[in-house]
């Protein structure tokens, strides 16, 4: 009798533990990954920085916003002239149907002065300037190639005549925003262009070849 008292009251208390033993895991197990809050230093850290960069970039964007206005005007013409390559190949045949054309070439001296000319109208003056920069190119053996954009064609005949060089690099970028971007040519900077006109008034072709006028806009 006194060994199967201490073994069955054994038996009973494996059972209480037993059936006692889920209850008190269960709060274990479950409330802390309730409460548990994580926070990631790294993160709120890279955050912060792209914020305080943000700001600051807008605090400058705001503070210089009209020379952030013209970067992004010659930014976007610039794009733009990538695009509309094709229209400076297309103007460059133009001057092959030209030359094929039975209308009389006109040659550099029979050109008038485009400053006078077209003095109210600074667009007209920088194209027909432009026009006899290729006509006086031409009559110097340095023609304009079909495949050739304003800027590129300026760039080679600044090459051969250095002393206008920095006309011509001023008339193809002048040029090239008038013909592709559409902006408007500045008053000062056709007057800056003066002096490119009288050097090439005042050297002639000694060749006689002749050239043609191209409305290339």
């Amino acid at each position: 009798m006194s060994r199967k008292q201490p073994d069955s009251q054994k038996r009973q208390e494996q059972r209480a533990a037993a059936a006692a033993r889920p209850q008190s895991e269960k709060p274990a197990s479950t409330t802390p990954s309730l409460l548990k809050i994580e926070w990631n230093p790294g993160a709120s850290l890279r955050w912060l920085m792209v914020l305080t960069l943000l700001a600051i970039a807008t605090f400058f964007a705001i503070r210089h916003r009209r020379d952030v206005a013209v970067w992004a005007r010659d930014f976007l013409a610039m794009v733009r002239s990538w695009f509309v390559r094709d229209a400076a190949i297309a103007s460059a045949d133009q001057m092959v149907a030209a030359e094929n054309s039975q209308e009389a070439p006109i040659r550099f001296s029979d050109l008038p002065d485009p400053f006078s000319t077209y003095a109210g109208d600074p667009d007209r003056a920088v194209k027909a300037l432009f026009d006899a920069a290729c006509i006086w190119g031409r009559e110097h053996r340095v023609q304009r190639r079909e495949d050739e954009t304003p800027e590129e064609f300026v760039a080679r005949l600044s090459r051969k005549y250095s002393p206008i060089a920095e006309g011509l690099t001023q008339l193809g970028m002048v040029y090239s925003r008038l013909a592709y971007a559409q902006k408007h040519v500045h008053p000062a900077d056709v007057q800056a262009l003066r002096p490119l006109w009288d050097w090439m008034a005042q050297h002639p072709s000694r060749h006689g070849s002749p050239g043609v006028i191209l409305n290339q806009v």
